[in-house]
């Protein structure tokens, strides 16, 4: 084989073993499901918040990709999923109508203000609170410890803000599987080449 080529064959089973290994690695998430779905949902908007605090204008290439592995390589209370990044009182919101899936929901979203009086469902879904934080927190925190690289590298090449780097579609339908695609619709800051290889 020629010299030549050598990088090349290298390259390529350098991105096999690493798909490989992702794989392997995805057994550790739960199944695709609404409430996976829904964890991996705030955990995207957890992500793309530590970014946007980090970067809230755009930088050069150089200091995008450093800045981003800096974010998303902290541990503890600064880690991109720590708890202070979802909400205060996550719950487990399931809608009495079977035709919406249970999801994680804020609960002074479901409550409609902090102004509005609480009720005996209400305090039924706060005690589903510190068992939703626990779970969205550990989707997260797993999500980062398989991904992390590939979330550095897509932020390091996105042209954008960085806010449009890490999307639903692209952390929870294309890298994790956690959610469908009409759970986590392509947007207009997916890249058009993922689109057309997922038409292929």
């Amino acid at each position: 084989m020629s010299a030549f080529l050598w990088p090349l064959v290298l390259s390529a089973s350098a991105a096999t073993a690493a798909a490989v290994g992702q794989d392997t690695a995805r057994r550790e998430l739960p199944a695709q499901g609404a409430l996976p779905c829904s964890a991996c949902l705030w955990s995207a908007k957890a992500l793309r918040a530590a970014l946007v605090e980090k970067m809230p204008k755009r930088v050069k290439p150089k200091l995008q990709r450093r800045l981003s592995e800096e974010v998303l390589t902290k541990s503890g209370d600064d880690s991109a999923c720590a708890s202070k990044r979802f909400p205060k009182q996550m719950v487990l919101w399931a809608p009495k109508t079977s035709e919406i899936d249970p999801r994680y929901e804020d609960f002074d979203e479901i409550r409609g203000g902090k102004s509005n009086s609480l009720t005996s469902e209400h305090f039924q879904l706060l005690a589903s609170s510190a068992e939703a934080k626990g779970n969205v927190t550990e989707v997260c925190t797993t999500l980062l410890r398989i991904f992390s690289d590939d979330m550095v590298e897509k932020c390091a090449r996105h042209e954008g803000r960085i806010y449009g780097a890490l999307t639903d579609h692209w952390l929870c339908y294309r890298k994790s599987q956690l959610c469908t695609t009409k759970e986590a619709p392509p947007g207009k800051d997916d890249d058009e080449d993922y689109e057309r290889e997922e038409d292929e």
